[in-house]
């Protein structure tokens, strides 16, 4: 069972992206208690916030996700979760030249 598992964990494709691309996630992590030291260590990164808050907006899609996973008070990181095979038979392809 445990190799299963393990194995499980290595083939799940998983997304996680600042922005809300994520239209349907199907699994949610509780951040609620890390929120504000994940906050403070994104801060860190001046130049993400030379543009936006990067800091702040993440902040906020956590927020956002917090709902969706029905932490009414909560935060949460969002992702979507798809076997190998059903991401093979979608044909994605990751574009290495930029083109």
């Amino acid at each position: 069972m445990r190799y299963f598992l393990i194995l499980a964990m290595f083939f799940a494709l998983a997304q996680a992206r600042v922005d809300v691309s994520i239209s349907t996630p199907n699994v949610f992590i509780d951040i609620s208690k890390v929120i504000n030291k994940k906050t403070k260590i994104l801060h860190l990164y001046k130049s993400a916030h030379i543009v936006f808050q990067y800091a702040d907006i993440t902040k906020g899609l956590n927020r956002y996700r917090g709902t969706q996973a029905n932490l009414p008070l909560g935060f949460a990181e969002a992702f979507y979760i798809d076997s190998v095979y059903n991401y093979m038979k979608k044909n994605y392809r990751i574009k290495l030249d930029g083109k």
